[in-house]
């Protein structure tokens, strides 16, 4: 967490307001969060019971009184001239929103840059934003790695209660934008933690992103009918993604029924997709003759652009 709050208040743009939420921790995090608000005051520091992150991030939002919002995770840190660079590329363009890519770090000390299309930057409107949003071009469904104009979250909030609500919540702020920039800086530094919340072992609480994922699609194809493959590309490697972890018992059958037909409603869409990559056609494929090529296929190959994508 240190390496988190200093990276924060590290940033060559110092005009900030940070906000530290304390959601009910138990390992010494509060008073962590207390003594960065002695020595700096920039610092707030909010104590609320557990309610989990979407809750913690509501709560900044509602005591907040920036213009613009970023996020960032207690695991993560920031390059010091991330929020800088953000913010002089929303000065330039005006837009509602600023995206800029990452940079995965393992415990190991190794470092894997995410890849993109941009070198430089890119201005777009709300459709092209959500295309790019839909392929994982440049971007992804993560809240962090943006800053947002405050209005954007007006009539939003994050869901609580449930997991994945990044997901949830994205693609409702990207449909409130004129204009999107993305970047192909990577100024932010995503820990990838083998006991994460995205990698801990299956659980129904997980069937929440196959939710999220249905609502996606029939509320993009319906008002965005010319990104309704771009949707259904989303929905499937959404549906991949909580399928490779369910555990193959009788235990999660239903479970696993319901994500398979889920597959099989998006495959015809997404086999025909010109911009749908092998990665994602490649288990689709397999799914054509059995399910269970799909686990083999992911011993022999991992699937996705990075771990932990959804």
């Amino acid at each position: 967490m240190n390496t988190c709050v200093e990276s924060i208040l590290n940033q060559t743009h110092e005009n900030l307001e940070v906000i530290l939420v304390d959601d009910g921790s138990t390992d010494g995090s509060g008073e962590i969060c207390d003594s960065y608000a002695k020595t700096d005051t920039r610092v707030q520091v909010l104590h609320t019971k557990n309610g989990g992150q979407a809750a913690a991030r509501n709560r900044g939002i509602e005591v907040s009184k920036g213009e613009y919002l970023t996020f960032i995770d207690s695991d993560d840190s920031m390059e010091p001239e991330l929020i800088e660079t953000l913010y002089l590329a929303q000065k330039k363009s005006g837009a509602n929103l600023v995206s800029c890519r990452w940079r995965n770090v393992y415990e190991d000390g190794r470092i894997e840059r995410s890849s993109g299309q941009t070198s430089g930057s890119v201005n777009v409107g709300k459709e092209e934003a959500l295309r790019r949003m839909l392929y994982q071009i440049d971007t992804d469904v993560c809240v962090w790695a943006k800053l947002y104009q405050r209005d954007l979250f007006k009539s939003l909030r994050f869901e609580e209660g449930k997991i994945y609500e990044d997901f949830a919540i994205m693609f409702p702020i990207l449909e409130q934008t004129q204009k999107v920039t993305f970047l192909g800086y990577d100024g932010y530094c995503y820990l990838q933690r083998s006991a994460g919340t995205m990698r801990q072992s299956f659980h129904r609480k997980k069937m929440a992103l196959i939710d999220y994922a249905e609502v996606m699609y029939r509320h993009i194809s319906t008002v965005y009918p010319k990104l309704a493959e771009a949707a259904a590309y989303r929905a499937v490697r959404a549906d991949f993604n909580i399928y490779l972890q369910i555990p193959r018992t009788a235990e999660y059958k239903e479970e696993r029924k319901r994500v398979e037909n889920c597959i099989k409603k998006y495959r015809k869409t997404v086999l025909r997709d010109q911009y749908a990559g092998f990665g994602t056609k490649a288990p689709l494929l397999c799914t054509l003759i059995s399910f269970g090529l799909v686990y083999r296929l992911k011993d022999m190959k991992k699937l996705g652009k990075r771990q932990g994508q959804i």
